[in-house]
């Protein structure tokens, strides 16, 4: 999939399926270009829900809450 939307396999390295491993790793840019492919893509909504999102859930639960919650989504970390 991710050599489908051009990201280079020489780019990211998987260790586990968790992602918390040191040894798992990629480029924010290969990050920037899943989230540009995911947002246009035909099950876009269902990924956006995966997300936190601002002022209310995940790591956004305290962030934005004056200003847009619920209206942002985003990936952290």
């Amino acid at each position: 999939f991710l050599a489908e939307i051009g990201i280079a396999d020489d780019t990211y390295r998987f260790r586990d399926a968790s992602g918390l491993s040191r040894l798992t790793l990629t480029t924010p840019a290969n990050t920037t270009r899943l989230l540009a492919y995911m947002a246009q893509a035909a099950n876009r909504d269902a990924w956006a829900e995966t997300l936190p999102a601002a002022g209310e859930d995940g790591t956004l639960d305290k962030r934005f809450q004056g200003i847009a919650p619920g209206r942002i989504r985003a990936k952290t970390g």
